[in-house]
């Protein structure tokens, strides 16, 4: 065999150890990876066929070389984006890697590479150089190749009209298919393919975007019940969701460093709630977020969730989301945000003239020129990017150094840990700053604050930095508090989650959540669910017990904690004869709500 076939051979077991790599960390099913090769075949014939089609014109060897020396860059372009793109994105915040992240990344570069060391960008430039090369060199290889099917072509006895006919029908089949036919693309995007999925927008993994009858009607009859129970106060809402912070590292709840200066003086307040067992549903921002605002759990989730804001808007409340990060293009949360009802504010960070798509100060700019019907009551969602590694830090919050740039590749816990706390000091700040704007405009007379977390972050625990893919303590622990202009009534020492945010604050207003949301705080025992990845959990509170179970569908392995007396999950007490019956009801709990 000469060498040049052993470099078809070699960029064959490329892309093979490639997406068995991320099958295997990431838990692709068997279907996503199947259909990738066969579309990354395909792919490639297309790519011949397009080259065999030019070659019938151009004579000129230097030129056909350099036409494939260029599709072959291409081609390594394209698909090393693909791996390396989902090996983080799949790593970092659990779905695939798109177009509309490249799009993101490119209008807040700066925050990038802020954010990581020099060498990360530099490794994954090698591995792009030498993806580049080697999927340029077989050039000689494609000519002959090229010229031996166009000579086979030209002796096949059909008219040259037809043959041109099928050539260019043949070049057109792919992109019609991929794009023009539905029960294609959703079935590519619904089992995984990673190249689908970076083509296409992207959606969440486990939405179900449509409605059906019953849920449409269940809907609609809650909203025109909603109308007949005004409630005699109606208090500005302003929600506050703070990306990745963890409740440990607030001063507010005993951390040695100073972070939370401005939630330690609102908690001098009569009405100051602070709950200190409160956890997402998940490990990144999608499902937090949705979470929070639709009451829901995790295995319902979709953009069609009737939502805090649909219910608010019933009851003529005006709905503002000013939001730091790009949640337009993230995962199409803007569609989930307005799937009901219209939002007669909606700015997020990739609308920024300014400033960077994640940087903080936006939000009070945009706040500072805000109109409003003073007559009208008020929703505000803001959303916080500071304690996030993304977030764009502001010097002035460089407390505890060292803080250097995050290095994945060699990660250095004291840095990261340095940096997060900056992050939280920069975040107490803004709650600070807009909770003086809002008063200075007079939408503090009568108000409810409420200051949370889409979801935890790991600083070193199991070796692991960030969040998505887990959904351990670390990854879902969170802060929440919760202040009004009025008396709460309510009990901050029992476990919560998500699901319970938008209760109370219906329950605030005298109003009955749907009957259709998620919510069992007054059971006893009482459950909330968790999934990220390949992991799922639930923890029962009974009495004073509190025990989680973790399944982890890649290893087919149950890990079980008792948090009361294990609150980080170090002794799994699964194979204990003693903890047998807690062991299978726990799973049969996870069995039913997610199909497992």
């Amino acid at each position: 065999m000469k060498i040049k076939n052993y470099i078809f051979l070699l960029i064959a077991v490329v892309h093979l150890g490639c997406i068995l790599g991320l099958g295997h960390l990431y838990f692709l099913p068997g279907s996503a990876i199947l259909y990738h090769c066969i579309l990354v075949v395909l792919l490639y014939l297309q790519s011949f066929l397009v080259l065999a089609w030019i070659h019938q014109f151009v004579l000129n060897q230097k030129v056909s070389r350099f036409l494939i020396k260029s599709m072959g860059i291409g081609i390594g372009l394209f698909y090393s984006l693909i791996y390396l793109g989902n090996f983080v994105s799949l790593r970092e915040w659990g779905e695939y890697f798109s177009l509309d992240v490249i799009r993101i990344i490119a209008t807040d570069v700066g925050d990038v590479f802020n954010s990581y060391v020099f060498e990360s960008f530099l490794s994954m430039g090698f591995i792009f150089i030498i993806s580049l090369v080697l999927f340029s060199l077989p050039h000689q290889g494609l000519q002959n190749k090229l010229r031996s099917f166009n000579l086979w072509i030209a002796n096949l006895s059909i008219p040259a009209v037809i043959k041109q006919g099928i050539f260019l029908l043949s070049l057109l089949m792919m992109p019609f298919i991929l794009t023009k036919k539905n029960k294609i693309r959703k079935f590519l995007k619904l089992k995984g393919e990673p190249v689908y999925n970076f083509l296409s927008p992207m959606t969440l993994s486990f939405d179900n975007p449509n409605l059906n009858v019953e849920d449409r009607s269940n809907i609609e009859e809650y909203l025109v019940s909603v109308k007949s129970m005004q409630p005699s106060k109606k208090p500005n809402i302003i929600l506050l969701i703070c990306d990745a912070m963890r409740p440990d590292r607030l001063s507010l709840n005993g951390y040695s460093r100073e972070t939370t200066p401005f939630l330690e003086s609102m908690s001098q307040n009569n009405s100051f709630k602070n709950f200190p067992d409160a956890r997402s549903n998940c490990s990144t921002s999608f499902c937090g977020i949705l979470s929070i605002l639709s009451g829901t759990d995790i295995f319902e989730l979709s953009h069609a969730n009737l939502k805090i804001q649909d219910i608010l808007s019933e009851l003529d409340y005006q709905n503002h989301f000013i939001l730091s990060g790009s949640h337009n293009d993230w995962y199409q949360l803007k569609r989930a945000y307005s799937f009901h009802s219209e939002l007669q504010t909606y700015h997020d960070g990739s609308m920024n003239e300014t400033r960077t798509v994640n940087d903080d100060q936006a939000l009070l700019d945009e706040l500072e020129q805000l109109n409003f019907d003073e007559a009208q009551a008020q929703f505000f969602y803001f959303h916080l990017m500071s304690p996030h590694l993304l977030g764009t830090r502001k010097s002035e919050f460089r407390k505890y150094l060292p803080d250097e740039p995050f290095n994945p590749l060699s990660p250095d816990s004291i840095v990261y840990n340095n940096n997060y706390d900056n992050g939280i000091l920069q975040t107490d700040f803004f709650l600070g700053q807009l909770y003086e704007t809002l008063d200075k405009k007079g939408l503090l007379d009568e108000y409810i604050f409420v200051v949370t977390s889409d979801h935890g972050e790991a600083l070193g625990e199991r070796n692991r930095f960030g969040h998505g893919g887990y959904v351990y303590e670390e990854n879902l622990k969170i802060p929440l508090v919760m202040w009004s202009s009025d008396s709460l009534g309510l009990n901050d020492q029992i476990p919560v989650s998500h699901t319970d945010i938008a209760h109370f604050l219906l329950d605030q207003l005298g109003l009955e959540s749907p009957s259709f949301w998620s919510y069992d705080l007054d059971e006893n025992p009482n459950y909330s669910y968790h999934r990220q990845n390949h992991q799922y959990g639930v923890i029962e509170q009974f009495n004073d017990e509190q025990f989680k179970l973790i399944y982890n569908k890649k290893k087919q392995q149950y890990l079980l904690y008792n948090l009361k007396l294990d609150p980080i999950e170090v002794n799994d007490l699964s194979q204990l004869s003693t903890h047998e019956t807690t062991l299978k009801r726990l799973q049969g709990k996870l069995l039913k709500a997610f199909g497992l």
